[in-house]
């Protein structure tokens, strides 16, 4: 899914569905916006072009796709397949936890957040979008680091007239 921003002032946002060679890797709020983007693989993490074909191991959205790292597994070729292999064979339990402002990698071990991103917890989670302050129409009242959000300053209020019926 994707946010569809309200043309108004932002606060009627509704989620819209990704297209079907699209997804939405990181999390999207009303404060990220962040839009779907080419993905290549299918439920099976297979390549959407060539289902029929093997599955790439050497792709990075490969890996990710079979091992869902935020639940503690790490991708971890087996020493041997015969036949055709679980996806979760693949995929190992991870012991050590990322500090914050740093996420897993899919191999193993843990990487900085990205910029713009952030992660404050102690924990297999990734890395999270900073709120864009200026996307919503706001100022920087703190600009983070890479373990903690940005803050914004409070919207202006919206002033309504009260209509009367006669």
């Amino acid at each position: 899914f994707q946010v569809a921003p309200c043309e108004r002032n932002g606060t009627q946002d509704t989620c819209e569905m990704c297209d079907a060679s699209q997804n939405q890797s990181l999390r999207t709020s009303s404060f990220t916006m962040e839009r779907c983007r080419d993905w290549p693989l299918d439920k099976n993490c297979k390549n959407v072009n060539n289902p029929d074909g093997p599955r790439d191991f050497t792709d990075e959205q490969t890996k990710r796709c079979m091992c869902n790292i935020e639940l503690g597994k790490q991708f971890d070729y087996p020493e041997s397949v015969v036949g055709v292999a679980h996806m979760e064979s693949y995929c190992q339990r991870r012991n050590d936890l990322c500090e914050p402002g740093f996420e897993p990698k899919v191999d193993g071990g843990c990487a900085p957040c990205k910029n713009n991103n952030f992660k404050s917890t102690r924990s297999f989670n990734l890395c999270e979008p900073k709120t864009n302050c200026t996307l919503l129409g706001l100022e920087y009242t703190f600009i983070s680091n890479a373990t903690a959000d940005n803050i914004c300053s409070e919207p202006e209020p919206i002033a309504t007239t009260k209509s009367s019926h006669p």
